[in-house]
């Protein structure tokens, strides 16, 4: 499995939200 470096930034914050909550729960479930 491939390692992924996730950086939440302030363009998650801010428009990309759902995005930032769904990759949280991705990240958790594996």
């Amino acid at each position: 499995m491939a390692k992924v470096a996730y950086y939440p930034g302030c363009a998650l914050e801010g428009s990309g939200g759902p995005y930032d909550r769904s990759t949280r729960a991705l990240v958790k479930a594996l």
